[in-house]
Formats: C-alpha cells, structure tokens, sequence
C-alpha cells in the first residue's frame, strides 16, 4: 500500500541489463521513500546502499519509515483459477494482435469461444504482396472461418491518441469492451553505446506510451460498469536478469511491470495483470537473426520456451486468478540466471557490437599526460591494438584510455584483439581497472614492465614545472 512512482522503474531496467555490456560496472538500485523523512536518514541509507556488495543478480531495494526490504518472488501454484476468465459474450481487444504473441492469443480465445474480437496493429489491414501480408490475411481470414467476427484497428500504440481511438472505436462498434491484451512491442535496439535516443524511444513507446490510455480504462471516475474486467499487460522476463543489447527493452517491460503492479492495487473491479513472459519456443522477432547470440536463443526456446498453447493455457490461469506481476517461466529463477548469464561472455558481446578497427589514424590529441613511447614488446603490442581501434597514430604509455575517446564497446574489441595476438585470456574489466597502456601491460606481465613509477614522477615533474611557468606568467 506505500506509494511509488512506477515511471522512475525505467532507470532501474535500464541498469539492470547495461550492466552486462559493461565489465567491471556494477548497478544498484534504489527506492527511496517517497514520504521523505530525515534527510539525515536518507543519506545513511543512501551510503549504505553504496558501501553495499552488489550480488551477481542485484535488484532494486526499497526503504520505507527507516526499514530495508527487498523483492522475493513466490512461486504459484500451477492452477490458480477453476475457470478461464474469457467469456463467450465479451469483446476482448489485443494490442499486437496480428502477429507473434497477440496472434496466438486470438488464436486461443476463437478456441475459447470467445466471437468478438479487435486486433489493433500499427499497419492496419495489409494489402501488400509480400510475405507477411499474405501470411496476416490468411490469418485473418482463419479466425473468422472459426465464427469470430474480427474488428482490425490501425494504431500505434506508442501514439496515445491513436491507441485511445482504436479503444473508442472498439466500443461504438462492440457497443463495449471486456478486456484489453496489450501485447504490442518491438524489439531491443542493441547495445548501449551504439543507440540514440530516437532508437531507445522506438523501442520505450509502444510500452510505455500506451500505459497512459490503458491506465484511463480503470481510472478512478470511470464508473463501474465501463470499466473492462480485465487488463493484461505482456511484459517480458528479461526484467528478472537482464541481457547484451537488451536495456531499452529491459526499461520498458520494467516500466510495464510497476505500472502493473500499481494499477493492480488501485483498479477496483479491474484484474490488472502483467505477465514478464519468459521465452516462446516461436519468436518472430529473432528467427530471422542468424547471428550467434540468436542462435543460443533459438537452442534456450526449444528446451525452455513456451508452446502457444501451454503459454496460453497458463495465461487463462493467471488472468482469472489476477495476480498483478506474475513472472512466467518454465524453469527454476536460479537455474535461469545461471543458464542465462553463462551466455553473456566477450565474443557474443562483441558479434552482437560488430566493432571494427578504425578505418583512419588521425593524430593524438592534447592530454593531460606527456607523451611516453612504448618502452616493451609488450607495451608496443598494446598500444598499437589501441591506437587501431581507437583511430590514433601514436599512443602513449601513460595515455589514460577514456581520454582519447574510447569506450566501453571499443574496450572490449581491443582486448579481444590483444587477447587473439597474445594467445591469453584476458579478463575484460581488466582495461578499466588498468586503465593505460603501461598499467595494463604490466598486469598482463607483472615482470617484465618498464620503470613506470620513475617515468611517471618525471611527467608529473613536468607538468608541475608547466603549471608554475604559467602561474608566474599570470602575475
């Protein structure tokens, strides 16, 4: 019953999956009572929570009138409900409904009974001749073979005012509305460091843009009878453990699920509920993919994912039983962060990243440093892997990485490279712990460096004489 403020979950997903395209960066999150209290209490918190040992699968932290609480999640039982909660009478209305996980549900609520359907998609009826159209005709055509009378909608659901029209529209047609699926989404946009801020709002849209209608169907001067019985959110299971490329998508599903919970909590008469779906053995969105990470995601869904008829089947369970956010997966929690994590190593990280050496060398940059030529075998070796990706003719031996532009996905290209050249495995946040050409050599080799401690208080000599010629110059 405390308050929250779902829309601040975003940060929290966000973090949780960049985490992982990161090595060496460690999240927390935090939930902080929004009450307020002692600012004194606050910041003890606060400092606590940053002294804190991250665990290997953190979550997010929660303090409320001075307690520390943190998620659990309970397992439910199989059968949560007698009956499932379509009805034959209702009109039920799917975001996404034409295709993937949407598809499979009008699918199963036509076997179902239920004879009154609206799908909502963002193209509308397909006239095209490509694949894909024909494919959603024909789709279209079999439900209503099957007795349903099907309302297609077009809407972008990431456009509230296409969505509330599509919820209007469904209404003057049905003459009401039993329950809205919202199932429209579109996939992650990849790796942090190469997305925008356009990429990242494609992919936040359709969730998170769509809560503000849907959220208006359960509002609390909506009288009773127009409020739907049900409101289903599908959300996604990478919430729970992150994933490469997966942050704008995690930030979403993560939004869905508080808003879920929060709307659960607050919707009289309406189940709310939000579904993190773990995989579906068919996934539209990564057949096509014949990348590596693909295809250990294709091998994880065909011994772990859902059929469409056992996720639906479980759907009716948890619908009818109205559970707020349900994690629905076919395996033990631990077992799916063990299995999961053991995927997130350096070369799916950089097939999925595609980083390459620069194609130009352009000249070093002013730094804070002077420059030190290499002075080791070693040493040169690194700081050519360095000055390929990064663009750079020379690179010295106390030039600090980051200074000269690089980033993580670079990072993690350059140590692939040095590690191939050398023949070694090199830990990947060994470049941020180590972070010059002469600390991470000496790391690599701790006998065979050069005098670094020496050459270092020569430049900072150096800069030091600069700094009291220029003072002196000023007066």
């Amino acid at each position: 019953g405390d308050a929250t403020a779902p829309h601040l979950s975003l940060g929290h997903g966000l973090g949780r999956a960049a985490r992982h395209e990161y090595p060496g960066l460690t999240w927390s999150g935090v939930d902080l009572d929004p009450e307020g209290g002692d600012p004194g209490d606050t910041a003890e918190q606060l400092l606590r929570e940053l002294a804190a040992e991250p665990g290997e699968h953190p979550a997010v932290t929660g303090w409320r009138r001075g307690r520390r609480w943190l998620p659990d999640v309970a397992e439910l039982p199989a059968e949560l409900a007698p009956s499932a909660p379509w009805r034959s009478d209702g009109v039920y209305l799917i975001t996404g409904g034409t295709r993937g996980l949407g598809l499979a549900l009008a699918r199963h609520l036509v076997r179902s009974g239920v004879r009154r359907l609206a799908l909502v998609s963002r193209s509308g009826r397909p006239l095209g001749d490509d694949d894909r159209a024909i494919r959603t005709r024909a789709d279209l055509v079999e439900l209503e073979a099957s007795g349903a009378e099907v309302l297609l909608l077009a809407a972008d659901t990431g456009v509230p005012t296409q969505l509330r029209a599509a919820l209007r529209r469904c209404r003057e047609h049905f003459g009401t509305l039993t329950g809205v699926v919202h199932a429209a989404g579109l996939p992650a946009g990849g790796m942090v460091a190469r997305s925008t801020l356009a990429d990242a709002g494609r992919v936040l849209a359709p969730k998170v843009r769509a809560l503000g209608p849907l959220a208006e169907l359960v509002a609390a001067d909506v009288p009773a009878d127009e409020r739907p019985e049900l409101l289903v959110l599908y959300s996604s299971a990478i919430t729970a453990y992150g994933g490469i490329g997966e942050s704008d998508y995690c930030a979403a599903n993560t939004v869905l699920d508080a808003y879920g919970t929060a709307l659960a909590a607050t919707a009289g008469p309406t189940r709310v509920v939000s579904v993190a779906w773990g995989p579906w053995q068919h996934d539209d969105w990564q057949d096509g993919s014949g990348t590596d990470l693909a295809e250990r995601a294709r091998a994880y869904r065909r011994e772990y994912g859902f059929s469409d008829a056992g996720g639906c089947a479980l759907l009716d369970s948890v619908a009818a039983a109205g559970h707020g956010a349900v994690l629905a997966v076919r395996q033990p929690l631990a077992e799916i962060l063990r299995e999961w994590s053991a995927t997130l190593d350096l070369g799916v990280l950089l097939a999925a990243a595609q980083a390459r050496p620069a194609r130009e060398r352009f000249a070093r940059p002013a730094l804070r440093v002077d420059f030190v030529a290499p002075r080791t075998e070693l040493e040169s070796i690194v700081a050519e892997a360095w000055g390929s990706f990064l663009g750079i003719d020379q690179v010295g031996v106390h030039d600090p990485f980051f200074d000269l532009g690089g980033n993580s996905l670079v990072g993690l290209a350059m140590v692939h490279a040095v590690e191939q050249q050398l023949g070694q495995s090199i830990p990947p946040a060994l470049l941020f712990a180590q972070p010059t050409v002469a600390q991470f050599a000496a790391a690599l080799d701790p006998d065979g460096g050069a005098d670094d401690e020496a050459a270092l208080q020569t430049s900072s000599d150096r800069g030091q004489r600069r700094r009291r010629t220029r003072g002196k110059a000023r007066r």
